[in-house]
């Protein structure tokens, strides 16, 4: 019943071809790019009651999905728990670093994309919205934001690995399928409400200082010299606290700053049509157009003028 699949025993010309028609059979509408000269990649597969179950492993990637078109996918949640390795999901305006233990839930109504790191192995979870909104108040707040680490976090996440251990179980229990599924969404729904321990932990006490953070750079990205000591300096605290902050979302703010200014371009360069790309480029703090290229490239996975054409 658990399906396996490898790119290792194809041409590394074809590797890619390959993964993004599976990628695409298995969520619809995704589709995979890696700047990997030799694309190794693995996933299972598995399919249990309504649940889709995949998990998959590979080289530096990114992931995009196109938003669903039909009513029957739209009405579904995509959820991924970061296993190995770590990675930015960007939906919606909404930008949250996953990192090994976390989980993240997502819409399938509106695209996503997803940058991940060398060596990363995801669990990802495709199931109907409807059992679990029944089970959480309130569950659009719990949606596109990482959930950390708690300990019904790390609960819901060795049930998870459970299932793909002990699945030749489908074949010999009654129901077998029905209880799992009811199972995942009650711990599911646990890990949800129960986020964070009854004592705050450090990181929970810095997020508000954080949030203020990222407030700033998000109002002032075309400063082409914003630095963490400028974010220092409007807080009152030390460079070192800047840096711990945004540490807390795997990440330094040097690069924070670089992917809000490149998400902001991903989405001017296809809605101000009128703008030159160098425009948009200064207008977010790039003194170089040559360098803004390079890390537009690297961010999407292709040129900026090839990104607004398409």
């Amino acid at each position: 019943m658990i399906e396996r699949f490898s790119t290792l025993n194809l041409h590394p010309l074809q590797r890619l071809d390959f993964w993004n028609s599976l990628c695409d059979e298995a969520l619809a509408g995704t589709c995979v790019d890696s700047s990997a000269t030799s694309f190794r990649a693995t996933m299972l597969r598995w399919n249990v009651g309504p649940l889709t179950l995949l998990r998959p492993r590979s080289d530096a990637s990114k992931v995009w999905r196109a938003p669903a078109r039909d009513a029957a996918r739209a009405d579904k949640l995509v959820l991924h728990i970061q296993h190995r390795g770590s990675g930015l999901l960007s939906q919606a305006r909404h930008d949250a670093y996953v990192k090994a233990g976390e989980l993240i839930l997502n819409t399938v109504d509106e695209g996503y994309r997803f940058a991940l790191s060398q060596d990363h192995e995801l669990h990802v979870v495709e199931m109907p919205m409807q059992p679990l909104r029944e089970r959480v108040p309130r569950l659009d707040d719990h949606l596109r934001v990482s959930i950390a680490s708690s300990p019904a976090a790390r609960l819901f996440h060795e049930f998870v690995l459970s299932l793909w251990r002990h699945g030749d179980l489908a074949d010999v229990l009654s129901g077998w399928a029905d209880e799992v599924t009811r199972t995942f969404y009650d711990l599911l729904a646990m890990a949800l409400v129960y986020q964070a321990d009854s004592t705050p932990s450090g990181d929970q006490r810095r997020q508000p200082l954080l949030q203020q953070a990222q407030a700033y750079v998000e109002s002032n990205l075309s400063t082409a010299d914003l630095a963490t000591r400028d974010i220092a300096n409007h807080l009152n605290v030390s460079v070192r606290t800047v840096q711990n902050l945004f540490a807390v979302i795997a990440t330094t703010p040097s690069n924070y700053i670089l992917e809000r200014r490149l998400l902001h371009a991903g989405d001017r360069l296809r809605t101000e049509t009128g703008a030159s790309i160098s425009a948009i480029a200064f207008d977010l703090g790039f003194n170089d157009s040559a360098y803004f290229s390079r890390c537009f490239r690297d961010r999407y996975g292709m040129a900026p003028r090839t990104w607004r054409e398409q």
